[in-house]
Order: structure tokens, then sequence, then C-alpha cells
């Protein structure tokens, strides 16, 4: 008896030689595709790390700082913003951001035995630019000391009544006992001020004026609601992503170099009341900016301005 037509079993039948080749074809495709998406995703992920890597270390800084300042100890007898020499820019055209705080520092060959006397801890807090222009490094120091508030006097029998900082400030061993925080990528820093009246106040290199009349920090702790007295520390920094900050400090530092030059610490004269965060981000504007074009791509996308407005304490009285 034979079966129906249609319950006859169709005779098996496999891919031919030019199917299999095609399909080899087609998956190698997609696969070659798959791999390209995966690398190009995967450079983009490991060039956001390297980004935020520096610029949440700049907010590191900015948080420090913050911090330091509102534990500052802001008196007449005591020094703020100078050097030991008293002057309120350094060799390099840096602000000098240098004060003493009530946070707990390294302790130091300054260090007073309290005895039967009444001290309390006190810290010299710098931050400063590091003078390697190839490799420019942000270095938070401090300086562990004991303070006789009765009798205004750091550092041994060493008064620094209405003096600039202590010689050490300068000093190599200053650097080896305090140094506590270095931050790579931060390229500039700068800091200026705000009044009661509202205006920006940028320290200059005149260390025997007030810094209205364009010399270093002064506060007149006799009426201390006059307006002209500083209110707020403004803070701006220059800071390159990692792959940006590998880049250009790569070779002979000629990146680098160009970098700095492109970016100044001074102001314009023609518009000497800004902050250096707006001009810093006006340089870097695509369509009126002057940053070089010969820089890599990978600094000039690279570049990017952080700036805080720290409030000042209200002034401690002296004893």
């Amino acid at each position: 008896m034979k079966l129906p037509t249609l319950l006859r079993t169709a005779p098996t039948r496999g891919f031919t030689l030019a199917e299999l080749l095609v399909a080899l074809a087609v998956l190698s495709i997609m696969l070659v595709g798959l791999a390209t998406a995966m690398g190009y995703v995967s450079k983009l992920w490991l060039s956001g790390v390297g980004s935020m890597d520096n610029f949440t270390k700049a907010r590191v800084v900015l948080n420090l700082l913050d911090r330091d300042i509102q534990m500052m100890v802001l008196r007449r007898d005591l020094p703020a913003f100078v050097d030991s020499s008293g002057n309120a820019i350094d060799s390099n055209g840096n602000a000098i951001c240098a004060f003493y705080t009530n946070v707990q520092g390294n302790p130091g060959q300054g260090q007073l035995t309290a005895g039967t006397q009444n001290y309390r801890t006190l810290s010299l807090v710098q931050y400063q630019l590091s003078p390697a222009a190839t490799t420019p490094t942000l270095v938070r120091y401090n300086y562990g000391m004991d303070f006789l508030s009765s009798s205004s006097t750091t550092k041994g029998a060493t008064p620094i009544l209405n003096t600039p900082m202590p010689s050490s400030l300068a000093a190599p061993t200053y650097a080896n006992q305090g140094t506590d925080t270095v931050f790579t990528g931060i390229v500039r820093f700068q800091i200026q001020f705000i009044d009661g009246n509202g205006n920006i106040l940028t320290p200059s290199t005149n260390s025997s004026v007030a810094m209205t009349a364009g010399g270093r920090f002064t506060y007149d702790f006799t009426y201390p609601g006059n307006p002209l007295n500083p209110r707020i520390v403004v803070v701006s920094m220059l800071v390159l992503s990692n792959p940006a900050y590998i880049t250009a400090t790569q070779g002979s530092g000629a990146t680098m170099t160009q970098l700095l030059t492109d970016f100044p610490n001074t102001l314009p004269t023609a518009t000497p009341t800004q902050t250096f965060s707006q001009y810093w981000n006006s340089i870097i504007n695509p369509a009126t900016g002057t940053l070089d074009t010969t820089l890599p791509p990978a600094v000039r996308s690279g570049v990017q301005v952080f700036e805080r407005h720290i409030p000042l304490p209200l002034t401690t009285p002296s004893a």
C-alpha cells in the first residue's frame, strides 16, 4: 500500500559551501563591527575616567581650601596671604595662599612644650604651585605649631606681630616636614578677594601698599565692618584631564610651556576687574578664544576651569 503523497518524507538537504561562506562572511563583519564599537566605547570610558580623575582632584582641592579658610585664624598679629618676605606674589607669578588655621597640622620643629602655659594647636597652611614649568603640581603644605594666645608668639620666642610669615615657609625643611597633599593636573592656581563693595581685588607684587591700591592682603581690624575689607576669597584653577596632562608633559615640555603662555598669570589691562577663571574661560571659548590651535587636540579638549567663592571667617580679636 502506498502512502499519500503529502505524507512522504522529504529528502534531507544541507547547506551548500557557498551558503556557508556567505554566512561566515556576514558573521565576521558583525564581529568586526562589534569589536570596533566595543573598542570605541572602552576608549571613551577610559578617557572619561582619566578626565574625572583630575577634575575630581580639583574639587578635592577646593573642599580642602574651603575647610582651611573656614577654620582660619584671622587676627591682626597673624599674617595672611603673604610669604616670608611679605610679598603677595611668588617668583612664578602665583598669588601666595598661606595663612594660619585651627586645622590640625603635621608636627614640626616649631612646636613648643605646653608646660603650665596656655598653648593651643595652630597650623600654618600653604597652597603652592610647584615652580617646575614642564610638570606643574599643586602642593598643600602644613606646619604644625603651638600658639601662646596671651603673647602672640609662635615658633619659640620669635614674635610675629605685624610681620611676614616665618622664614621656614620658604625653607626646604618646611616642605619636607609638612608636605601632605600633592595634586597633579592643576596647572594654574590663583586667588583673589571680593570686598564689601563687591569689588574684585587682585594681589600684586607691591608689598608695601594695601591690596585696594594694588598691593597685598590687608584688613582693617579696628573697623571689621569697613566695606573695603576683603570678605570673600575667589579661587581659580586651570585643570587638565589626565590624558591632556600626560600629553602636555611629554618630551621637552614645549606643549606645557605653550599652554601656560596661552593662560597668563596676569589679567589683561583692558579688563583688570574680572576673575582669573573668567579670563581663562574667555581664552577657551571656541568662538572668540585665543587658545593656540597648534596644541594637540587632546590638550585643547582636556582643559577645564574651576572657580569657588569662599567667605572669610569672622575676625578673631588679638590677645
